[in-house]
């Protein structure tokens, strides 16, 4: 009858080291899958990041470009508007004078 006892003792002890093992092991999962997600966010965060940054360095270096562009309309329309004041002022100070006597 103690051997019986025994038996049943120890198969209780194995049973439980057995539960006890499997509980760590599946924590030890636990861990792992929860430090997997970790690294693949952390992964994705930083190629989104990179992705953003050159996407933002396109955007600046095209709009630099198109600044540059009506900067230098800007400076044609006023260089010809410039050129046209100079070849033509003096007509127009002599038709506002001639406008402003015949009144």
């Amino acid at each position: 009858m103690e051997e019986i006892i025994r038996e049943i003792v120890d198969a209780d002890k194995q049973a439980r080291r057995r539960v006890k093992e499997k509980q760590q092991e599946r924590l030890n999962i636990q861990n792992l899958i929860q430090q997997q997600d970790d690294e693949i966010k952390s992964r994705y965060q930083q190629e989104t990041k990179a992705l953003l940054e050159a996407k933002q360095a396109e955007l600046n270096a095209a709009l630099q470009k198109e600044q540059e562009q009506e900067e230098k309309a800007y400076q044609d329309a006023l260089h010809n508007l410039e050129a046209k004041y100079d070849a033509s002022k003096e007509e127009w100070v002599n038709e506002i004078i001639q406008r402003c006597l015949a009144s």
